[in-house]
């Protein structure tokens, strides 16, 4: 129960200060400053609350001395039930109940939970450890500013305490002392908290009481008495006020549960169904998951949205349903993604808005109710056919995993086989590096051949995969082309061009989590597969980090599940300013999943095949760009220590764990006729507004049947469009296109290649009949790609006929 009341009540507070804190550090102003400013941030949003609990208490305190004479002259000539009868006739009589009392307590209730996520989330603020500001040296310690005879004393707390007492003094100046006695308690017990607290916390609540004093000296000034900044901030004249003082709140209600619906169900579950991979764990229930993200919004767009409401003038109140209202919409629109930058997206935004805003000001209150039951019906439907879409991919997953052997990889000591393991965002660069750092990948990777000199057509892999498995047919210019054509069928065919060739001339053939599905190929899982395995046998003892248990991964997701819903400009903002976690979405559980999948191939494949076999293995154990210290073990030691360095070591992670497998396939003798390529879809993708050449340079490295010696490095201009045409090599004799009967060539590149520069368009969604439009970007790159003199940025290309 207490943890539900925390995700309610502190955890929303607790969020906008690490948001407000996060962005205003990156302003760059001082670790002081930025305390401070957040603070302010803080005071100044909760002031209308504050200020209207203190009305509260201030009406409260009037009526009861109104009526303290009669309430005690009852207690004094009547008693027992005819007393309680008499005072229960005296309270209606003045529309009062007992109750009603708890309003002298309104400020305190409200500060409880505005104190404890202050403390919770500087308490727990890494960054603080050894940071000095101005006289303070550690802000993770307390101060000890006084030194007397070899006592420390920690000045700040005393500081904070008179700044809190002459607050309080300056506003319950004509109060006796039995109602200042609240007050002198709470600052006392706030001295006792926070005495030997972290001076990073400290410092933030002596601003904030130092800022609560400046407020109250300013409300006791005759001429600047309820002066409020709101009330410049919305503008609102008296005519417009007096036509809203019926707002209903029935309205408001269901802008508020509109906001929740999309946050807590339609948007998770899109993400989920987006990837699904991602969240699959056999120890617990997605639907787990969904439940702690509702909780954590329930709070932030229901309850206090409610509370602030309540506290509202009728003023606040028109601009609460304002903010609410575009909030919700802003949400709503994003998710469909309608609310970009173009003139049409923002157009229909204004036009939504301002329709609703014509019925708010008519008072169609009628309409609005039934528009909004409307959309919030649509919503929770959506949200139900996505948990459909879930269901039916964990349930055939499931079917997988029960009725396969553990045995998955079928591999023949007399026949053909060919692997192929497609490794997202592997950079190809970083290979010779990490063959220097570890010797003995040299003496396992014996047979392979480093194509050094390697691009790839695209950055992200909805428009770079294509091309891996259907050649050159497939790279994003070619698609373009295309007339009339839907362009996700034809980015789906690419993709499945190579296993078909395999397939039609009686191969067997097995994809490996492929994001496609085709009932001709055998597709079967191996990321997330041994997870639970791995975390029991290796580091299930050192940390727990299921999604059910690690309070942290929900709340990453509730992050980066704000950020999704938030229009483009806005999430430029916040992933540029704020933690780079943001823009990862349970990054360890997706590590281990994809890292577990390689570290057990030697355990799940045997030997047994009489045919000729070829295997896809899609492993996204190079992407993931994060901290994974946490899996080291001494069976195996993954050193991270440097996280400017998480790309390069997870490279190195997945050229070791592949290089035991191939150490298998060497003891049990079908090294020599096995062929392996290593190939990537794109490089390195984190970086988007600042596009490098590691983006398109993947890694390409080839063992070909019967090769051996050290590996070499081939300097010959290739793409990683040239794979279909490596894998079939003396396999497939001039290998023909399934679907288009059309001649697999690498005569493309000699022309040089044209790179798509939108890396802002990767997502399906995007695509209507075209990949890209006539004012897209371009980088022309011919020959060898590590002299500049070879790439041309914001190349003109001009299609044919466009």
């Amino acid at each position: 129960m207490l943890e539900i009341l925390y995700y309610i009540i502190i955890y929303p507070i607790q969020l906008v200060i690490e948001i407000l804190f996060n962005t205003v550090y990156y302003w760059h102003i001082g670790i002081g400053l930025t305390i401070f400013v957040v603070s302010l941030f803080v005071n100044v949003g909760s002031f209308p609350m504050f200020l209207s609990a203190y009305r509260f208490q201030k009406q409260e305190k009037d009526i009861q001395e109104k009526m303290a004479p009669r309430i005690k002259s009852i207690k004094a000539n009547f008693k027992g039930a005819e007393m309680f009868m008499i005072l229960s006739t005296y309270y209606k009589q003045n529309n009062y109940h007992p109750i009603m009392s708890l309003r002298t307590s309104l400020s305190l209730f409200l500060e409880i939970p505005f104190f404890t996520a202050a403390y919770l989330f500087f308490t727990h603020l890494n960054l603080l450890t050894g940071m000095n500001c101005w006289f303070i040296n550690d802000l993770s310690l307390p101060d000890g500013l006084l030194k007397i005879k070899g006592l420390s004393i920690n000045v700040l707390p005393i500081l904070m305490t008179v700044f809190n007492i002459v607050s309080g003094e300056i506003y319950m100046k004509n109060c006796d002392f039995k109602e200042k006695i609240q007050m002198y308690v709470l600052a006392f017990v706030f001295l006792v908290i926070l005495y030997d607290s972290p001076s990073g916390l400290v410092l933030y609540w002596t601003f904030n009481n130092l800022i609560s004093l400046i407020r109250n000296l300013i409300m006791k000034i005759k001429q600047f008495k309820f002066f409020f900044f709101y009330n410049k901030v919305i503008n609102v004249n008296k005519t417009t006020s007096q036509k809203y003082t019926s707002i209903n709140f029935i309205a408001f209600f269901l802008f508020v549960l509109n906001t929740f619906v999309v946050v807590s169900f339609l948007m998770p579950t899109n993400i989920i169904v987006s990837a699904p991979t991602i969240f699959y764990d056999k120890s617990y229930s997605y639907l787990i998951l969904l439940f702690y993200i509702s909780l954590r919004f329930f709070g932030i767009f229901v309850f206090w949205p409610i509370i602030l409401y309540f506290f509202s003038s009728k003023k606040l109140k028109i601009f609460l349903m304002y903010l609410i209202l575009n909030i919700s919409f802003i949400f709503l629109l994003s998710m469909f993604n309608l609310f970009n930058e173009t003139f049409y997206n923002v157009f229909c935004y204004v036009f939504v808005l301002s329709l609703v805003s014509f019925f708010l000001y008519k008072k169609k209150f009628s309409i609005i109710i039934k528009m909004m039951i409307f959309i919030i019906l649509t919503v929770f439907v959506l949200s139900v056919l996505n948990i459909h879409k879930i269901n039916e991919y964990y349930n055939h997953r499931a079917t997988f995993v029960q009725s396969d052997n553990i045995k998955k990889i079928h591999l023949s000591k007399n026949n053909k086989n060919i692997i192929v393991f497609m490794l997202d965002s592997a950079i190809g660069s970083y290979l010779p590096y990490i063959f220097s750092k570890n010797k003995q990948l040299n003496d396992i990777y014996t047979g392979f051949v480093y194509y050094r000199n390697t691009l790839s057509y695209f950055s992200s892999t909805i428009l770079a995969l294509p091309s891996v498995l259907g050649g050159y047919e497939y790279i994003p210019k070619n698609i373009n082309k295309l007339k009339n054509k839907d362009i996700l069928n034809k980015i789906e065919e690419g993709n499945f061009v190579l296993p078909k060739i395999l397939k039609d001339r009686n191969w067997n053939v097995t994809l490996f989590d492929y994001q496609y599905n085709n009932n001709e190929f055998h597709n079967d899982y191996l990321i997330g597969e041994y997870s639970q395995l791995y975390r029991q046998e290796y580091i299930n003892s050192k940390v727990n980090i299921s999604i059910k248990n690690d309070i942290s991964q929900i709340d990453q997701f509730v992050k980066y599940s704000l950020i999704y819903c938030m229009p483009k400009f806005l999430k430029h903002l916040f992933t540029n300013r704020t933690n780079k976690e943001y823009s990862y979405l349970f990054y360890t559980n997706h590590f281990i999943d994809n890292f577990s999948a390689l570290f057990y191939l030697p355990y799940i494949t045997d030997f047994k095949s009489d045919n000729n076999n070829f295997y896809f293995i899609y492993n996204l154990l190079t992407h993931e760009n994060v901290d994974v210290s946490q899996l080291q073990s001494d069976q195996y030691d993954l050193f991270f220590k440097n996280n400017k360095l998480n790309l390069y070591y997870e490279n190195y992670v997945a050229y070791s764990l592949i290089g035991k497998f191939l150490l298998y396939l060497k003891e049990n003798n079908v090294y020599d006729n096995t062929r392996v390529v290593i190939v990537a879809d794109h490089g390195e993708s984190y970086h988007y507004h600042t596009p490098s050449k590691s983006f398109y340079n993947p890694i390409l490295f080839v063992k070909d049947f019967n090769a051996n010696g050290e590996y070499k490095t081939d300097n010959t201009f290739m793409t990683n469009a040239d794979m279909p045409l490596i894998v079939l090599k003396d396999v497939v004799d001039n290998p023909i296109n399934p679907f288009t009967n059309n001649k697999l060539t690498n005569e493309e590149k000699k022309e040089g290649v044209l790179l798509l520069n939108a890396l802002d368009r990767y997502a399906p969604k995007h695509f209507k009949n075209k990949v890209f439009e006539k004012d897209s970007k371009f980088i022309y790159v011919k020959d060898y790609i590590f002299d500049k003199k070879n790439w041309i940025f914001n190349y003109k290309y001009q299609e044919k006929n466009y």
